[in-house]
């Protein structure tokens, strides 16, 4: 019993992160579909079990694990939580990451879509097309946007309910930046592709391959730079936009939950999710969550467009009173 309870009290604390020590998921742990916070679970800069992980926490793990900006850790927190269904959460866990069309999206690097399986487990075939775009030793950005481009068309090709909402579709660059300037050099954006896939197939951080820490900090102005050179490679190689970016943010309130997040006059709209029958009729409206300012009183809403990285831009604004959201 007592090796019981303290197995429970390891797992559950970041206590041990290390990036020597490394512990592959037990049956009872939580994972999600993103690599990057797994691996930081594996590795003890999140919780272990994968559970419970609050703004501190998600910042100080994204800080010490890959030097995130705790700013820009916070900032992510924020989208991160709004995936968990429970109404006025403070935390999330990362199976929570899994439910589909909020941050999780079809066309991933390595998990199958919803419609066909489990979005959290790693899918060895779907990983091996992506990295079949991988075509030197160092990886490039052109080379991360062509993978992921390939995958978006072999997903809707194959998939009959394939979507994609403008949140989705900015997370999804951002990941194909993020996998390259955050294992990598975010000088030169490029990474060793030895690295990618040890980091992929293993969830965790490739030290034995020459991996180090960045010394210098991520920062929000790193992502926004190469995320704008990422849609404009991704717009190359098709022809046309990004799924999300070639949409205007046009839609009318949801029934939604309303929370407070942050501080001052930030509020987050989160619609009700998609049923999970697929004989049920699909909402009327793209189901991500949307971040918005409002006024004094609570009536003027500006919509932050998702259609810009981490809703950067506002595309649309409506007027309603506040009650009606409920």
């Amino acid at each position: 019993m007592k090796l019981a309870a303290i197995a429970t009290i390891l797992s559950a604390s970041p206590a041990w992160a290390s990036f020597d020590k490394w512990t592959p998921p037990g049956p009872y742990d939580a994972r999600g579909p993103c690599p990057m916070l797994n691996t930081l679970a594996n590795h003890g800069f999140l919780p272990h079990d994968g559970k419970d992980i609050t703004r501190e926490i998600a910042a100080n793990a994204l800080f010490d694990g890959l030097h995130i900006n705790k700013t820009l850790g916070g900032f992510l927190f924020d989208f991160g939580v709004t995936t968990n269904p429970k109404p006025n959460a403070t935390s999330f866990s990362l199976n929570d990451l899994g439910n589909h069309n909020i941050l999780e999206h079809d066309a991933s690097l390595s998990r199958t879509d919803a419609y066909f399986g489990s979005t959290i487990a790693f899918n060895q075939s779907i990983f091996d097309e992506t990295k079949t775009h991988w075509t030197a030793e160092t990886v490039t950005l052109q080379m991360s946007a062509n993978a992921r481009t390939a995958r978006v068309k072999t997903s809707k090709a194959t998939n009959p309910e394939y979507s994609m909402s403008n949140l989705g579709d900015g997370f999804s660059l951002g990941e194909s930046v993020a996998y390259v300037i955050i294992i990598g050099d975010k000088k030169t954006a490029t990474v060793k592709r030895s690295w990618l896939e040890w980091f992929f197939q293993h969830e965790q951080l490739p030290q034995h391959l020459g991996w180090k820490r960045a010394e210098t900090s991520f920062e929000r102005e790193d992502l926004d730079g190469h995320l704008q050179r990422m849609r404009e490679l991704t717009a190359e190689r098709t022809g046309q936009a990004s799924a999300g970016g070639a949409r205007k943010c046009r839609r009318q309130v949801p029934r939604c939950h309303i929370s407070i997040v942050g501080s001052g006059n930030k509020i987050l709209l989160r619609p009700r999710p998609r049923p999970l029958n697929r004989s049920s009729p699909a909402p009327s409206i793209d189901p991500g969550p949307c971040f918005c300012h409002h006024d004094s009183v609570l009536t003027n809403f500006a919509f932050l467009g998702q259609n810009r990285p981490f809703g950067s831009t506002i595309c649309a604004t409506t007027r309603f009173k506040l009650h009606d959201a409920f």
